[in-house]
């Protein structure tokens, strides 16, 4: 997918800001997810749904990656979500663009090593959003997620305000060595910050695939 007008906008006044000096870090997030069994769900539905979270991020790092490279220092924070980690019932297309925004993040940050430039990932937590209204109250949402609305109900909500707790801490971080690592608002960032020599060694906040050792 192209970026939609809104889109080509935001990353407007981002490469404005970038090459005045006045933004050091791009924050993407686009999601959309109703809800549905697979089997069920019509495969234009689905793919639009990856398209929107995967290759959108994709867009916004391509737009503003090449003027980060050029002044030699730039941040850029990639939402990740539910999905990402584990397993989504009746969100595939939604746990899927997610656990592959992590993958686009590590990859993207290995290659932008030595360029100054900085990519990690970000879960927001259960915000009340469009998508989570839409999910409380529209039948297929009741249907496929109601542990949504329940999760609301029970106050397991977050204010939006502790992504940008987040974000501030990853794009303060005064030196490089957790790029292309996940991290949420769930963390200890205190910890984090301490612990950076045991997050490397442990090789945490990472998608990876464990093997058994014979």
């Amino acid at each position: 997918m192209e970026p939609s007008e809104e889109i080509r906008r935001l990353i407007d006044r981002w490469m404005v800001a970038i090459r005045e000096g006045d933004a050091d870090a791009a924050i993407g997030r686009l999601s959309e997810h109703p809800g549905a069994l697979m089997v069920g769900t019509d495969p234009a539905e689905w793919w639009r749904d990856v398209t929107t979270n995967l290759q959108g991020t994709f867009n916004c790092s391509r737009a503003v990656l090449p003027h980060m490279i050029e002044r030699g220092n730039g941040k850029i924070i990639n939402m990740s979500g539910g999905g990402s980690a584990g397993p989504l019932p009746y969100g595939s297309a939604y746990g899927i663009s997610k656990a592959g925004i992590l993958r686009f993040t590590d990859t993207l940050a290995a290659e932008c090593a030595g360029h100054g430039v900085e990519v990690y990932a970000m879960s927001p937590g259960l915000v009340r959003t469009a998508m989570t209204e839409f999910q409380i109250h529209s039948p297929e949402g009741r249907r496929w997620k109601p542990e949504i609305g329940r999760r609301f109900e029970e106050g397991a909500d977050v204010p939006p305000t502790e992504a940008g707790r987040v974000a501030v801490f990853l794009a303060t971080l005064p030196h490089g060595r957790l790029v292309g690592r996940a991290f949420g608002v769930a963390d200890d960032l205190d910890w984090i910050a301490g612990h950076v020599d045991e997050i490397l060694e442990h090789d945490l906040h990472v998608l990876r695939l464990r093997r058994a050792q014979a």
